[in-house]
C-alpha cells in the first residue's frame, strides 16, 4: 500500500515538474547533430488540442522505433530502471532540444544513448494550436531491465492540464 502511495506521489510530482518548467533545460549530455534551440524566447507547449504524431503510427510507433534502434552498452548491462528522455517537437516536425528529465538518469551511457536514439527520430506530424503548427515538449520514459528495454510509453501530457493551476 505504502509503495503504490509513493509510486502515485512521484506520478504526481513529475507531472506538476513538467507543467512548471518554463524553459527546457540543457542537460551536460550531448544531444547528437541535432541543434539546440533555445526556448528561452518563445513559447513551448506541453498541450495542445492536435499533439504531435510520429508518423510512423503514433505514440506506439515511436516506441517500436526506440526498440528498434536503440543501441545498448555493453558497460551498462543489467542496469535496471527508467529514464525519461524530455524533448521538442518543433513546428516543422523535427526533434530537438533532446535531454534527461527527472533525476539524473540512470547511467551516463544508457542516457547517452537513450538521447542519441530520441534525437535521431524521423519527422513527426507537428502538433497544432489554433490551426498553426507549434513546438510542443514531449517525456518519452524507457524502461530497462537486465536484459534491456522492457518496455517504452509516451508520458500523457493531456494529463498536465489536469495539475494546472487556475
Amino acid at each position: 500500500m505504502m509503495k503504490i502511495k509513493t509510486k502515485r506521489i512521484a506520478f504526481i510530482s513529475i507531472l506538476l515538474l513538467l507543467c512548471f518548467q518554463s524553459n527546457a533545460q540543457t542537460d551536460s549530455l550531448s544531444n547528437g547533430n541535432k541543434p539546440n534551440r533555445s526556448p528561452s524566447n518563445r513559447s513551448i507547449f506541453t498541450f495542445v488540442i492536435t499533439m504531435p504524431e510520429f508518423t510512423d503510427g503514433g505514440d506506439e510507433g515511436f516506441c517500436s522505433y526506440v526498440k528498434q534502434n536503440f543501441v545498448y552498452p555493453s558497460a551498462a548491462e543489467k542496469t535496471k530502471g527508467n529514464i525519461y528522455v524530455e524533448f521538442i517537437i518543433e513546428n516543422d516536425g523535427t526533434v530537438s532540444n533532446t535531454n534527461i528529465f527527472y533525476k539524473k538518469g540512470l547511467n551516463v551511457l544508457l542516457d547517452q544513448a537513450a538521447i542519441d536514439v530520441v534525437s535521431k527520430s524521423p519527422l513527426w506530424k507537428p502538433g497544432e494550436n489554433q490551426g498553426k503548427a507549434v513546438p510542443v515538449k514531449r517525456v518519452v520514459i524507457i524502461e530497462f531491465s537486465s536484459k534491456g528495454i522492457k518496455s517504452c510509453k509516451m508520458m500523457k501530457t493531456e494529463l498536465v492540464v489536469k495539475y494546472r493551476p487556475h
